[in-house]
């Protein structure tokens, strides 16, 4: 599922690069494709780094990220940049954006629409590192006033609170993507523009709080066929927010370090809905979570259907 396959040979990498190795100051034409090597070992000519490609790159702009570890922030930010396709040429873990815990942000999606970002593996972003008393802030992809993206088949590991933030971000599509031993959650999203979002087929897995965390969201968000298991608090937490479709999740073994109160009881849960208003808890699969596998404030109109389950703060909310 995660596994990308290089389209590059290198020889083809040669001949292409060479004819898109614009200057460094020249603008590509609209629709161009760009290749970044770090090295220039598999792309000679390419530009080095993503930003200075991302800098370049106009509306349409295909950017191609040949094997390597690269650093620092990628910013996409603005209307000039929509439609920007940033693609990681290799497989599992062969093109890394590495973070060392002094900024917030892997990549950054800001005011730009119709993006792609696919197959990077982004690690170790976040503003300070975390410790046994402090936690810091950052992730590995986020969204800002970004709408129409698609954010696919990216390993996501070892952030100082979010794997993807999605703020105030509409329509996008979160897809493929594997989350994992991230100090917050999986996904994180908040802002009542963060609306009618598609998350489907992630895996958040070990995270100390959990998979996704949803609170103060806009409506017609759907999460669908994703795996969220061995997290440390809540598989899903869906808070003052409706509208919501929640199907088909597979949520177990939620019980980590955060799932711990001061008395040693585990406190986790598979889904968790506060506040929250028309929204649709169908056909989930949830077992072996630490405290409930389904709880709800009994606040709204809350639709539970089918859900294979074991145990719930309320009658009702597992089976049929």
């Amino acid at each position: 599922m995660y596994r990308i396959t290089s389209i590059c040979t290198f020889a083809v990498c040669i001949a292409v690069c060479t004819a898109v190795a614009w200057g460094q100051t020249t603008p590509a034409p609209a629709g161009s494709i760009l290749f970044v090597d770090d090295d220039g070992a598999q792309c000679p000519g390419a530009l080095r780094t993503i930003q200075e490609a991302v800098t370049k790159a106009t509306r349409g702009t295909t950017i191609l990220v040949c094997p390597g570890t690269y650093r620092k922030t990628v910013a996409i930010k603005g209307h000039d940049k929509d439609g920007i396709r940033l693609i990681a040429l290799g497989g599992q873990d062969e093109v890394i954006l590495q973070g060392d815990h002094t900024e917030e942000d892997g990549i950054r999606l800001e005011e730009v629409d119709s993006a792609v970002v696919r197959g990077f593996t982004v690690r170790d972003f976040g503003n300070i590192p975390a410790t046994a008393s402090q936690y810091g802030w950052g992730c590995g992809i986020h969204l800002q006033n970004a709408n129409y993206n698609t954010v696919e088949q990216n390993r996501i590991s070892k952030n100082d609170m979010m794997g993807i933030t999605v703020e105030g971000s509409g329509r996008n599509i979160f897809r493929y993507n594997f989350m994992f031993e991230i100090i917050g959650n999986g996904i994180g999203m908040w802002g009542a523009k963060s609306a009618n979002n598609f998350i489907f087929q992630n895996y958040a897995y070990r995270n100390e709080f959990g998979g996704i965390y949803m609170d103060n969201a806009g409506p017609g968000n759907i999460v669908l066929d994703n795996d969220f298991s061995n997290n440390g608090d809540r598989a899903i937490y869906h808070g003052n927010t409706e509208g919501t479709w929640i199907e088909g999740n597979r949520l177990s073994y939620n019980a980590g370090a955060q799932g711990l109160t001061p008395d040693g009881q585990t406190e986790s849960r598979g889904i968790q809905l506060a506040k929250s208003n028309k929204v649709t808890v169908i056909d989930n699969t949830i077992r072996a979570n630490a405290k409930f596998d389904i709880a709800w404030d009994g606040v709204g109109e809350i639709t539970f259907a089918n859900n294979a389950c074991q145990t719930a703060n309320q009658t009702g909310l597992c089976g049929r």
